[in-house]
């Protein structure tokens, strides 16, 4: 993504420890996701508590005990992982669940690979879609912002994916609940429970929202940004992309909602519509104009572009009965 200097040497440790490490972030994700299903989402809750917290005890450790750096963060991620993993494990080996491992989950059945992989889809865009982000953002700071426009976007990234995490946190609770109902055919439920997810989206954005105005100039201090260049566009880049938040959340919803009721197609256009024609329209072509400011207002333009796919499959296609019936 451009980095050279200083920026490589230490981007590249930190990098082949976390894709040393991968398999344990695959499987930490197959075991929060299967134990919040299989009726104990507390507990997948308080195993992500664990995880978070351990990293970070172990962050503290490795960079300032041990003066690690980069390397210790990296080292303290992956440890950390690799608990929340061996947790997760021994919960399957106990008698809370039924999905215990044995040899016959090395039996694939493959009609049902395939139907898990067809709806798995949109959610394999949504994590692609924080891959694309990251990238194109870091790109765009560097090429626009140099060193210190990198690290102003470090600020302004970690509230985006607090941000990101509380409305996936919402989707994701609503999400199979809506596909119970569905399942049942219990239609006027399961839009009852899509409504509100999408109220609780919106007003938690618009919360994140007014907390971001209200809190740009403390911020970049919280993360070591105190005063120069990257303090100033740290601010400023707060204040220009947090009214992303406002449509974050209810995109996110839908998306999760259509996921679970079996509309893929309108899921996946919403996940990778972001990922490859809102973001990258807006990331590549507002700086031209508007330097280092088109890459902060890139999201919260893309995010108006989504609201109005969003708003076209409420309201804008021929069966608009159903559509709205849908909605409300």
């Amino acid at each position: 993504v451009g980095a050279n200097g200083e920026l490589m040497p230490v981007s590249l440790k930190y990098s082949q420890i976390l894709t040393g490490g991968l398999f344990l972030a695959i499987f930490m994700t197959m075991c929060l996701e299967i134990i919040r299903n299989d009726g104990r989402p507390v507990l997948s809750m308080l195993l992500m508590v664990i995880g978070l917290g351990g990293n970070i005890i172990l962050d503290w450790v490795f960079v300032f005990y041990f003066k690690q750096g980069a390397v210790g963060a990296a080292i303290a991620t992956v440890i950390s992982q690799g608990i929340t993993c061996v947790l997760g494990t021994i919960y399957f080996c106990s008698p809370l669940t039924e999905l215990r491992f044995s040899r016959a989950i090395f039996h694939p059945v493959w009609s049902e690979i395939k139907e898990i992989c067809i709806t798995g889809l949109p959610i394999f865009g949504n994590m692609l879609s924080i891959i694309a982000m990251l990238y194109m953002h870091n790109a765009q700071s560097l090429r626009y912002g140099n060193v210190d426009g990198l690290a102003a976007y470090t600020v302004v990234s970690a509230l985006e994916a607090l941000g990101s995490m509380l409305m996936t946190g919402i989707a994701g609770g609503i999400q199979p609940l809506t596909a119970a109902m569905h399942g049942a055919r219990k239609y006027k439920r399961q839009n009852r429970f899509g409504n509100y997810g999408y109220y609780s989206a919106f007003a938690l954005g618009v919360v994140l929202m007014l907390f971001s105005f209200a809190m740009h100039k403390a911020m970049p201090g919280w993360m070591g940004l105190s005063a120069g260049n990257a303090q100033q566009l740290a601010m400023r880049g707060i204040m220009l992309s947090a009214p992303a938040f406002l449509f974050l959340g209810v995109i996110r919803v839908a998306a999760f909602y259509y996921q679970s009721t079996g509309n893929i197609a309108k899921s996946s256009w919403l996940i990778y519509g972001d990922s490859f024609i809102a973001l990258p329209l807006c990331i590549y072509i507002l700086p031209v104009f508007l330097g280092m400011n088109g890459v902060w207002l890139a999201m919260p333009v893309s995010r108006v572009l989504l609201m109005g796919l969003v708003l076209y499959f409420w309201f804008g296609m021929k069966n608009r009965k159903k559509l709205i019936y849908e909605r409300f």
